[in-house]
């Protein structure tokens, strides 16, 4: 009988084949991260896109774009007021999904005002925009509605507000030319919710939660913000909704005076 002797693998040996795998995996793993995160973006995108189209089909309906609601106490956002408009198996189910971007966070439940005509509201990861101040006011509570003499200059304007509603052919600049809607930012650390921005269903009334203004720069989560800012956990920049319907990626170096301006109509 003939044995074979094989001889044990030497340690310079298995420091090669460790460093070779080693290097496999740092150029693999990177790899996976960006095809992920691009699929990612695909459906954060398409989730723009259809809360658009729901957008367009309320207006044709309705002949005016939504308004933003009373307040953050109140159900009645503008998210709110296009579910029935949302194509899916179940209208509360689709509003979920759809508010939901994939690169920041699953479907999470609100923490506070959670319950939409007794369903469950998750958070939502998309805002309006203003170009004012998200909480003016003629000296009353800012989670009051204002004083009709207030002013917004939106497509989405605060109800008890003026104009009461923004028709299509009110927007001088043309629908393709003005921000609709966009990410909102939430800090990398607040994602479970809890946070006075982020803490109550995507159908909240004019909040934080569902509105945000363009008076301050668009951050990503990974930096700082004051809660009203635009923003993403996508690398470079975020997807955002234009009055058109059409969604476009915003770097978030674009240039402090046309961002400012971006959602007056």
């Amino acid at each position: 009988m003939v044995h074979w002797n094989r001889p044990a693998y030497t340690l310079a040996e298995l420091l090669v084949a460790t460093a070779v795998v080693s290097l496999l995996l740092g150029l693999i793993l990177p790899a996976i991260q960006k095809v992920r995160e691009a699929a990612n973006r695909i459906r954060c995108s398409n989730n723009l896109r259809q809360i658009g189209l729901a957008c367009h089909s309320y207006v044709s309906r309705e002949g005016r774009f939504p308004d933003g609601g009373t307040g953050w106490f109140v159900q009645d956002g503008w998210l709110g007021q296009l579910a029935p408009d949302y194509e899916g198996p179940s209208i509360y189910w689709t509003a979920n999904r759809l508010a939901s971007c994939p690169s920041r966070r699953p479907l999470t439940l609100c923490t506070v005002w959670g319950i939409v005509q007794g369903q469950h509201g998750t958070l939502s990861d998309y805002a309006a925009a203003t170009p004012e101040d998200i909480y003016q006011s003629t000296g009353m509570n800012p989670y009051i509605a204002p004083a009709p003499q207030t002013l917004y200059g939106g497509v989405i304007v605060r109800r008890g507000g003026l104009p009461r509603s923004v028709r299509p052919e009110s927007c001088s600049r043309g629908l393709s030319n003005i921000l609709l809607a966009g990410e909102k930012w939430v800090p990398t650390s607040g994602y479970g919710g809890g946070l006075w921005f982020d803490d109550a269903t995507w159908a909240n009334g004019w909040d934080a939660d569902v509105i945000r203004e363009t008076t301050v720069p668009p951050e990503p989560d990974h930096r700082s913000g004051t809660g009203r800012q635009f923003g993403s956990a996508h690398p470079g920049g975020f997807q955002a909704l234009f009055a058109d319907g059409s969604v476009r990626w915003i770097d978030y170096a674009i240039e402090r005076s046309l961002w400012r301006e971006l959602a007056r109509r």
